[in-house]
């Protein structure tokens, strides 16, 4: 009980608040731009689809049409990969596309090529949450260190707010300005805190991993990484292969034995054509969180082994269930709004906690404005960069230039016209027009 008392003392709630608002105060922006590119990118694979919609759709790829499709690709790019990657159709997107991580194009059902995979606008979004458009290494550290921040600044907040949960349904409606957004903030923190801290863990684990990868091997293996990564995701099997044409049908076969269960999502083959050819199959097994489970072949479609992601070493399991924890990669019709809803939550208690702060300040300047121009200012260009791109504009250049542009009015003109009101006009239409945009593209796509 005593223990209880120290906990809730007025000097640590104190500490925790302080703690809170200074940690919020100089990372709120680039918190904000994380966690809303990363509320709109749970819809990725939707973008891309909508980006290139007269490309060929179905629900099954033949196993008899892999080894043509890859024999075309090697010609087309004028070299054998160390690896070949064929990614099969599921029902979130009922394509198939095949690539060496370069160059990449859809597969038609009967293993003919069909165009390149260009979705310009759905790239630049997945980078801009993933590594912040900076060098990949760099940017993906920063997102995770970000993934910290996330999780430090809701234990503070926990620990500076004692009613936060016995008020859960608390708003003052007709208080000052500044009340009203520290009860929204408080309530929106509660009401989705598991989800907070599961995306925070999540997102600081995958963006520090190159960090985690470098810091252990220094540490435990000799600085050999790749012992790290057999250490926590298993060896290669050892292998001597004729270095023949594999047969995929029986390794298919083979799988569907195996694991009856089991929904292959894509192949990897590599060392292509040598002795130490080895082909992977990634599967999805029902009711599990982890990515897939990797089943081994060789050249003759027999089954060598599996990686063991399902059931091998629980830290195994941990690692590699984090992706679909984290961008709410599951086959149910409701995950992604659900996620895409606690995504702008978590964006609003940014917005919410800031305004806060600018609320208690006694004067207004450009900060202010600025302010407003970050918030309002990334989903218009997001939304304008999205239009532009089906006219093949480049959309990094467009979505940095309205930002920037758009940061530069508010600042230069808020105090003397109504610029909140004008932006939010703003994105309202520009949605409009995307929709309405879209729509005739996607028409004209299918009629052509």
């Amino acid at each position: 009980m005593s223990h209880k008392k120290s906990l809730l003392a007025p000097s640590k709630v104190k500490s925790s608040l302080k703690s809170h608002s200074y940690i919020a105060l100089w990372f709120s922006a680039l918190l904000y731009l994380i966690c809303i590119s990363g509320a709109i990118v749970v819809f990725f694979e939707e973008f891309e689809r909508l980006e290139q919609p007269h490309i060929e759709e179905y629900s099954h790829f033949p196993a008899e049409n892999i080894q043509p499709a890859m024999d075309e690709y090697i010609q087309r790019i004028g070299k054998t990969p160390i690896a070949s990657y064929i990614v099969l159709p599921t029902e979130g997107f009922p394509r198939t596309h095949i690539t060496d991580g370069i160059d990449e194009w859809y597969l038609n059902q009967d293993g003919s090529f069909s165009a390149a995979v260009t979705t310009p606008w759905t790239g630049m979004l997945k980078e801009l949450h993933t590594n912040l458009h900076l060098p990949h290494i760099i940017g993906m550290t920063l997102v995770g260190f970000f993934g910290i921040v996330l999780f430090s600044l809701i234990i503070s907040g926990v620990l500076s707010h004692p009613k936060l949960f016995k008020d859960l349904f608390f708003l003052r409606r007709n208080r000052s300005a500044r009340l009203k957004q520290t009860d929204w903030h408080n309530r929106l923190s509660v009401w989705g805190l598991p989800f907070h801290l599961m995306i925070a863990i999540t997102g600081a684990f995958i963006g520090l991993s190159s960090v985690l990868l470098s810091i252990t091997a220094l540490g435990f293996f000799n600085n050999d990484t790749e012992a790290v990564l057999e250490a926590i995701y298993g060896g290669d099997p050892i292998i001597q292969n004729s270095g023949g044409k594999i047969n995929y049908s029986e390794a298919f076969r083979q799988l569907a034995l195996q694991d009856p269960e089991a929904e292959p999502i894509y192949l990897v083959v590599h060392n292509m054509g040598t002795e130490k050819q080895l082909l992977e199959i990634a599967a999805t097994l029902p009711e599990r969180l982890i990515y897939s489970e990797m089943y081994r072949f060789n050249d003759d479609g027999q089954f060598i082994d599996k990686q063991g992601m399902s059931d091998g070493p629980i830290g195994r399991q941990a690692s590699y269930s984090t992706y679909r924890l984290h961008f709410g990669h599951f086959d149910s019709f409701w995950v992604k709004p659900l996620y895409f809803l606690m995504g702008l939550m978590l964006s609003l208690m940014a917005v919410y906690g800031m305004n806060i702060w600018f609320a208690r300040r006694p004067h207004r300047n450009w900060i202010n404005n600025a302010w407003q121009g970050w918030v309002w200012g990334i989903p218009i260009a997001l939304v304008l960069s999205a239009i532009t791109s089906l006219i093949s504009l480049n959309p990094f250049i467009v979505f940095y230039g309205s930002l920037i542009l758009l940061l530069v009015i508010n600042v230069q003109y808020g105090e003397r016209f109504n610029c909140l009101m004008v932006m939010r006009y703003l994105l309202i239409s520009s949605v409009l027009v995307l929709i309405l945009a879209a729509t005739i593209s996607g028409f004209y796509s299918s009629r052509s």
